[in-house]
């Protein structure tokens, strides 16, 4: 049953790539997290066309998919409009003047990058662009949203305040009130002045008054005062849409913000809601897919200097079934709240799991996350369907054709037993490796994605062998003198410079048990410190023998309970 299901959004998404063949469509992807494009190398490979708008100079992150660098390194950086204009800009005018183009957006924030593309002549045949996002992760609509979606208990206890409104009376007050027992507050920037694209920026733990009053003195705007939930981190990834096909273009119909609508306001659920019915998304319209939790590393100092950067994922860590229970419960709820508000795409949410294994929601991520595509992959390797080929298909297919509307309705039906069969899937893993260093580090060799051979030493170090590139690799088992790891998200030249805190590359691979690069110690997701030679070892490789022996872990750089 399930193994059918997935053969149809197979051949659906390969009839949708053999008509943008036919009909010479070029997909474009911005490079702010190429890593997450992997489904652009199956259009390629295929026989359809691809290129990435954006990335370091120079650099090719897919086999066979160019990228246009506008000078600089794109990756990571804030969505604004005129970043975005800038790398548009720099695509060479002929490759889409006049020609029809499907944008790839992973992270959508509104119609800049089909504007701009028109701008340079383009016609747009399809694109997944949405602006809900700018409601659905700003910090100050999370209490209103759980709300509605039946998810309070979900709630981390908090308030949003105008910092320059704010007293040292009130300040004291404030850290008096979300103080933990360890004296640790959360402060998240948000409102209108410091909107961010995730990934763990203007998340700020302060330990003492005096660190929080600080932090809020630097801050503009509003911020978001939080009880700090001592716990580890985990990572939620779903697909949520509708069977409604939109009339005269591809894809289910979606909802937007109007200039009119406050995407600052909390109360603004109410007529995206209103905008949904009147698209005809009801609860007997709207599709929600869920994968299975992740177990998500935060701030580790091997990795990262930041405490907040998400470092990895352990995507098959098996948790008590009361949270993959809740979890389920979750994708549900909030994912039926996005869906009626017109959402079609991925989504997600960050979580913290507490001692007692209850799970609060630090944030929503309505957009395609980092362990999503893998997880969609591993479902497909298990013989379900991926939440990234829903999504694709979704925004680009012709979705008033029967069996695009049987395939939807199927997912509907059966997306309970989905997700309870993803969490028998094997499951992958991946590591973050970010640049430590105060300034740019320089690759002192070339690497291509890949994957490749690792020989355990005499002295229990290990060695990288980049002389050869190997089609597949078996569960990495760190028993063994040989084992093969991947290498993705990655384009390295000698020469080439690696700001601070870009991350530079991901190894990725499967592994069980005391092979798995994480698990979790004192209630916190760690580094397995068996991965540390292997760790060290590839970053002495990309930048010299002496590149770690600057960072030291301490104590005080250990990280947990925020994102």
């Amino acid at each position: 049953m399930f193994s059918k299901l997935n053969s149809e959004a197979q051949d659906i998404f390969e009839q949708v790539v053999a008509k943008s063949v036919d009909d010479d469509v070029l997909f474009v992807m911005p490079a702010f997290y190429p890593q997450r494009g992997g489904i652009l190398e199956e259009i390629v490979a295929k026989g359809g066309k691809a290129v990435i708008a954006g990335g370091a100079p120079g650099q090719q992150l897919f086999d066979g998919i160019t990228q246009y660098s506008p000078g600089f390194d794109t990756t990571g950086i804030s969505e604004t409009p005129e970043e975005i204009h800038k790398i548009v800009m720099a695509l060479p005018s002929e490759l889409v003047r006049g020609k029809k183009v499907a944008l790839f957006v992973e992270a959508p924030v509104g119609k800049y990058w089909s504007n701009n593309m028109k701008l340079k002549g383009a016609q747009i045949a399809a694109s997944n662009e949405q602006n809900l996002r700018l409601f659905f992760e700003e910090k100050t609509n999370l209490q209103k949203i759980l709300a509605e979606a039946g998810l309070q208990d979900c709630f981390i206890p908090s308030e949003v305040v105008e910092v320059k409104n704010l007293s040292m009376e009130d300040m004291d007050k404030l850290y008096a009130k979300y103080q933990g027992q360890t004296g640790k507050v959360v402060i998240q920037s948000c409102g209108a002045e410091n909107f961010e694209s995730g990934g763990g920026k203007g998340t700020c733990v302060a330990t003492s008054f005096d660190e929080f009053a600080q932090n809020l003195v630097n801050q503009k705007g509003s911020v978001k005062v939080a009880r700090f939930i001592d716990g580890f981190c985990s990572n939620m990834s779903m697909f949520v849409g509708n069977t409604i096909a939109e009339k005269g273009k591809t894809g289910m119909v979606k909802g937007m913000l109007s200039g009119r609508d406050d995407a600052f306001d909390p109360n603004t659920i109410y007529s995206l809601l209103e905008k949904g019915r009147k698209l005809g998304i009801d609860e007997s319209k709207t599709v929600v897919l869920a994968a299975r939790a992740s177990l998500k590393a935060i701030g580790d100092p091997h990795l990262t200097r930041s405490k907040s950067n998400g470092v990895g994922n352990s995507l098959g860590y098996e948790f008590p079934s009361e949270i993959n229970d809740k979890v389920g419960e979750i994708a549900q709820k909030l994912g039926g709240l996005m869906a009626k508000c017109g959402k079609v795409g991925l989504c997600g949410a960050d979580l913290i799991i507490d001692k007692d294994n209850h799970i609060w929601i630090n944030e929503v991520n309505d957009r395609q996350q980092g362990p999503t595509e893998q997880l969609s992959l591993d479902a497909e390797n298990s013989g379900l369907v991926g939440i990234h080929r829903l999504a694709f298909i979704a925004s680009y297919a012709d979705c008033s054709r029967p069996e695009v509307q049987n395939l939807f309705q199927q997912v509907k039906e059966h997306s309970d037993a989905l997700y309870r069969q993803s969490l028998q899937s094997d499951g992958s893993f991946y590591i973050k490796m970010m640049g430590k260093q105060s300034g740019n580090a320089v690759s002192v060799i070339d690497l291509k994605p890949g994957i490749y051979a690792l020989d355990k030493q005499a002295d229990g170090s290990w060695q990288w062998d980049f002389s050869k590139n190997y089609e597949s690799a078996a569960n990495i088992d760190l028993s063994r003198n040989r084992i093969y790891a991947g290498l993705a998200g990655i384009s390295l030249k000698k020469g080439q410079k690696v700001p601070s805190g870009a991350q530079v590359l991901r190894i990725v691979g499967k592994a069980k048990n005391g092979s798995s690069p994480f698990n979790i110690s004192n209630g916190k997701v760690v580094l397995n410190k068996k991965w540390l030679p292997i760790i060290n070892s590839l970053y002495s490789s990309l930048f010299g023998k002496d590149y770690n022996k600057q960072f030291v872990m301490t104590k005080d750089n250990q990280n947990g309970g925020i994102l």
